[in-house]
């Protein structure tokens, strides 16, 4: 591939791909600590951002908000996030992540990162530090906001 506009959309198609299979490697890890993808993404924005409405982890992970809220009370259900109230607006719920979901998420971002530097030994250091500069791209490709 070169980088002619011609190649942009083989270069996504590509990426797709290798995204798809990337999540195959990333799932048993997550799943071993009872998280799906969409589950542990809503528990790291949490962490990471602060209690958020559910309104706007719909908008980021681009899901209606009744999937929104089946999701977050799956995570309550498990003592992983609770709901309060809206200080702004008590028509409103803000989800926020609870300690020991902050423990589930460290130990299966933990457990994903362990499967992955298995496959990362098997690279050439040539090809580590091209995948190390390849991850600020790709975490400029895969914002939301």
């Amino acid at each position: 591939m070169n980088d002619s506009p011609a190649d942009v959309p083989a270069l996504a198609e590509a990426l797709g791909a290798v995204a798809s299979r990337l999540n195959v490697v990333i799932r048993p890890p997550l799943l071993a600590f009872g998280l799906s993808l969409p589950q542990a993404r809503v528990l790291a924005d949490l962490s990471e951002r602060g209690p958020l409405r559910i309104t706007d982890l719909s908008v980021t992970e681009q899901v209606t908000q009744p999937s929104m809220t089946a999701l977050v009370a799956g995570l309550a259900r498990q003592g992983w996030v609770t709901r309060e109230t809206d200080a702004e607006d008590a028509r409103a719920v803000r989800v926020r992540i609870t300690p020991d979901g902050e423990v589930v998420l460290r130990s299966a971002r933990s457990a994903r990162a362990a499967a992955l530097a298995d496959r990362l030994d098997r690279l050439t250091e040539d090809e580590r530090g091209i995948l190390r500069d390849a991850v600020a791209v790709l975490e400029r490709l895969s914002s939301t906001r």
